[in-house]
């Protein structure tokens, strides 16, 4: 009877508490920016991503200390999966990687390797655990287990939901006054027996006076609304945009969004009776920034960049969005292929 390798369990528990490390950060210190790029890129909630990531980390990772002959194959899965994820983030030049939420900066290379070392060890156990004569725990004790392991997953993807919520994205609100603070409701609804008072004209824009560190802008999510009640429209007056126009979403500092930037200055130039008002929405440089900046040629248009307080912009630039009759009607992100040498 062949017994099975001792190490191989200690180094699968290792590799639980790898995970939960990560989903523990995530839970109390994890936001949105941090996450890997392959991921923003995507069309998917971050905050969504954080919340299902906290869950799925914590429940795997608990199980595999309890049993790592039961957890060893969604052990490996995950890894394998982050693995994936970091080869993609190095390959689109980051460098440091949102594995533990940002709470600690650690280059993603590092963590490709650390991730990549624990893998081997759990297909090794995963190899292991078919071959071996080790038993699983009893049906009920795993049951049981599972269940406690599954509330302590919920409990900390609560946690981690609730404290992301704040960072969600500013919805209109009826009866809000769209800009600047909102209208008492009382008052703007207030009647006598013989009229209805009008409602006050919304005060003018302001900026708010709590900056988060970080706000999320998802363009696909504006079409319908008035441009004055997305949470661009929060950040900068839109008021002074023209009802018909496109937003130029962009960064100095990437190479895709000066290529675009760019193309669309060429055809303005070749055809300017024909080009559309734009109004080109910088987001600031992160601070400490000391690479290079690519954006040199841009469309004329109305130039405004948004706050530097906010430390992050969670957004994969460039992305044009199209508002008619001061209502977003379209938004698309571009494709980020190399530019052109």
């Amino acid at each position: 009877m062949r017994a099975s390798i001792p190490w191989l369990s200690v180094g699968v528990r290792l590799a639980a508490v790898w995970l939960l490390a990560g989903a523990l950060t995530k839970t109390f210190t994890g936001l949105p920016g941090d996450l890997p790029s392959p991921i923003l890129q995507l069309d998917i909630d971050p905050l969504l991503v954080i919340v299902v990531a906290v869950a799925v980390e914590s429940f795997v990772a608990l199980l595999a200390l309890f049993s790592p002959r039961l957890a060893a194959i969604p052990l490996a899965i995950l890894l394998a999966l982050f693995e994936t994820i970091l080869a993609l983030h190095l390959s689109g030049g980051s460098e440091n990687c949102g594995c533990f939420g940002g709470a600690l900066p650690i280059p993603a290379w590092v963590m490709l390797a650390v991730d990549g070392s624990l893998l081997v060890i759990v297909i090794a156990a995963v190899v292991e655990r078919f071959r071996a004569t080790q038993k699983s725990p009893p049906a009920r004790r795993a049951s049981l287990a599972c269940c406690a392991f599954a509330l302590i997953s919920i409990a900390l993807a609560m946690t981690a939901h609730t404290r992301l919520n704040t960072l969600q994205p500013r919805e209109a609100v009826k009866g809000e006054a769209v800009k600047g603070e909102a209208v008492n409701a009382q008052t703007a609804k207030a009647r006598t027996s013989d009229f209805t008072m009008p409602s006050p004209p919304p005060a003018p824009w302001k900026m708010p006076r709590e900056f988060p560190p970080q706000v999320l802008l998802r363009p696909l999510q504006w079409i319908g609304k008035p441009l004055d009640a997305t949470e661009l429209g929060r950040w900068t007056d839109t008021s002074t945009f023209p009802p018909e126009c496109t937003l130029l979403i962009y960064y100095l500092s990437c190479s895709h969004c000066a290529a675009h930037l760019k193309e669309l200055a060429a055809q303005q130039a070749a055809n300017p009776s024909n080009s559309p008002a734009y109004v080109l929405v910088q987001l600031p440089t992160p601070a400490g920034y000391t690479g290079r900046l690519f954006v040199h040629e841009v469309p004329t248009g109305i130039h405004v960049e948004l706050p530097s307080q906010v430390k992050a912009w969670v957004i994969t630039p460039p992305w044009d969005v199209f508002v008619s009759g001061g209502r977003v009607v379209r938004a698309q992100s571009v494709s980020r292929e190399p530019a052109k040498k």
